[in-house]
């Protein structure tokens, strides 16, 4: 079962805790490299700063979204567990006795949601109520900085080098992150699949409830490969795509 949005265990971690702090990390690369877009070319219309001010928390409010929203779509599909019997196996919980008293952003390695201290489903709620709102919020945000800055792409402004640069290197950022992002929900689905086929190797104890919680993930985890892949797909085919196909005319020339 899960105990953090990008880690799949039973009892003990099967991806290491590096892996969700290399996609924080992925992010915040990608932020820093928008922040930092354009240096070498002349900002002849004064907007480069805009720009970057509009790419850098479009990307983080983005995938800021991604991650809440996953996180509320996690803690509603483990509702198929039965959480009487997990509790009753699990003794109230894996890593400690202590019951569960809340959730963390779903960002980085040291966020977790878990929930086999409760044999009720108060804090599945409570959870997905709280990662909603985080998602709503940042969404709103999100949505506000994208319109300004496709008004800056679609203005004046669009045959600036400067704003051109760092429109390039937000696109470039989001296929970065989205791609790592759908890797580790990909494989999420897959240690999902596997323990629905086999709950007594992947994790042990009550098969019922092994294979609830792999249908949680398959179905949580699939959400969040499938909204990532969409963000790929979207920038890739907007910018990098135009790219590579300049740079195969280029050396066909």
């Amino acid at each position: 079962m899960f105990t953090d949005p990008f880690f799949f265990s039973g009892g003990s971690d099967v991806f290491p805790t590096e892996l969700g702090m290399f996609v924080a990390g992925a992010m915040l690369v990608a932020v820093i490299s928008v922040l930092f877009a354009g240096r070498g070319n002349e900002d002849r219309t004064r907007v480069r700063s805009v720009a970057r001010y509009l790419g850098a928390i479009g990307l983080f409010t983005l995938f800021i979204t991604l991650f809440a929203a996953f996180g509320a779509a996690f803690s509603l599909t483990d509702l198929v567990v039965n959480h009487q019997e997990r509790y009753e196996v699990y003794g109230g919980g894996y890593e400690s006795d202590a019951p569960y008293t809340g959730i963390f952003l779903p960002v980085g390695g040291s966020s977790g949601y878990d929930f086999t201290g409760d044999p009720t489903n108060n804090s599945n709620y409570s959870a997905a109520v709280a990662s909603g709102l985080i998602a709503i919020t940042t969404g709103l945000i999100f949505g506000f900085h994208a319109r300004w800055r496709r008004r800056l792409m679609d203005g004046p402004h669009r045959d600036d080098e400067s704003v051109v640069r760092v429109d390039r290197t937000y696109h470039y950022g989001r296929c970065f992150v989205a791609a790592l992002v759908a890797a580790v929900a990909l494989t999420g689905v897959g240690f999902g699949v596997f323990e629905i086929a086999a709950p007594g190797i992947a994790v042990g104890g009550n098969a019922d409830v092994v294979r609830a919680e792999g249908i949680s993930e398959v179905l949580s985890s699939g959400v969040l490969a499938l909204a990532a892949l969409m963000i790929f797909i979207r920038s890739w085919n907007s910018v990098v795509r135009v790219d590579l196909g300049s740079v195969t005319t280029r050396r066909k020339q």
